[in-house]
Order: structure tokens, then sequence, then C-alpha cells
């Protein structure tokens, strides 16, 4: 099968590959299907792809803060959107994007918003980047962006000592969490955020 992934490539060039876009590239590749990554940043982007000679689109850009998302609503192609960031825009971008596109189908990474025009596709990490990487130098740590955690991270370093590692990113966040022995993390909202996949994946209790 022949895809087309579309996203804005990473700001950060310390967790770049860590995009939603290239970990699901190194996924479809290992499956045995061509895959191109396509998007605002990314070599070629300057290159409008032949939209109808691909099997599957799957957008999945979240914000398009400048509009370069093209309208695909007369492209033949099935198409799927990957709503991530639902729980922090709301839902209402993407039903208007899916409708405005004629999408196919919606993934949606949170449950409460599935309806009939969309699956529970939840948030998950990439095995070949997230893997034990360091011995358990911490009893109890925090590794994220602080947001609306303030007063219970604050709390639990008081009492407990633990241990706040804030904005690491790529593989000092990896290094960061496998040196925990527990890892402490709450979702911003009706969300499973990436780091609770991410914290099993470095081996280690959340």
């Amino acid at each position: 099968m022949k895809i087309l992934i579309i996203q804005e490539n990473g700001h950060h060039e310390q967790n770049r590959h860590f995009r939603e876009c290239f970990c699901m590239q190194r996924s479809f590749h290992k499956l045995g299907h061509i895959v191109r990554v396509w998007g605002l940043g990314h070599h070629g982007y300057d290159q409008t792809p032949d939209w109808d000679s691909y099997d599957l689109i799957v957008n999945l850009e979240n914000y398009d803060l400048t509009g370069w998302v093209p309208d695909l609503s007369t492209v033949k192609t099935k198409k799927m959107l990957w709503s991530i960031d639902a729980h922090c825009r709301g839902v209402k971008p993407f039903v208007e994007t899916y409708h405005s596109g004629k999408y196919d189908l919606i993934l949606q990474a949170t449950k409460d918003f599935v309806d009939e025009n969309s699956i529970w596709f939840p948030n998950c990490y990439d095995s070949n980047l997230i893997q034990p990487r360091a011995e358990k130098s911490t009893f109890l740590g925090f590794c994220g962006s602080v947001l609306n955690r303030k007063s219970v991270l604050d709390l639990l370093t008081n009492r407990y000592g633990l241990k706040q590692d804030i904005w690491l990113l790529g593989e000092e966040m990896v290094r960061a969490v496998s040196s925990y022995a527990v890892h402490f993390n709450v979702n911003l909202a009706n969300d499973i955020n990436y780091r609770s996949f991410e914290t099993i994946g470095c081996g280690l209790l959340c």
C-alpha cells in the first residue's frame, strides 16, 4: 500500500524524530508499505503531492496555525484524520475538518469524543525510541511540562522528595524517565497522555 502522512515537521531538533508522522512511518515501513511524510517544514514541502496516487492519506496535523494544510475535499483517496489533541482544543475543529475535507474517518485519541464518524485510536509509544535507558537512581520522579500541575508537583516534592525534570525532550526525556522507580504524571483533561505509555515503555510504574 502507498500511504501519505500529513503533519508539520517538529520545531525542536532534540525530539523531531519522536513526531507522530515519523513513528507512524517507521511502523508502516515495518509492515512493508511505501510511506511519504509531507507537510510544513519537511523536505519537499514545496512540491504538492499527487493526492490520488496514494491508497491512503492520514492527516496528523492538529493545529495548522498558518492554514498550510490543503483542502482535500475533492481528493478521492481514502482519508483519515487523527484527532490527537481534542482534549486541549475541543473536538469541534476536528469535526469541522472532517466535514469540510470530506474525510472517511476520524481517529479519536480521546475515547469520550468517539461518535458515528470516528473510532477510538489512542496514543501509544514507539518501541524503537522508548526503552529502558538507565539504572533506577530516583524513587519518585516527574518528567514533563508543569502546565496545571504545579500545586500537586510541589506537594509531592515537599512530602516525598519528587524529582522534577521539567521540559526534557527526546533522549533526555527517555533517560530521565528510565531513572525513576515510579513515575508520577497526571492527564490534562479526559485524555491518556503520551507519557503514560512512554512510562510503560521505559519499564517502570506510572
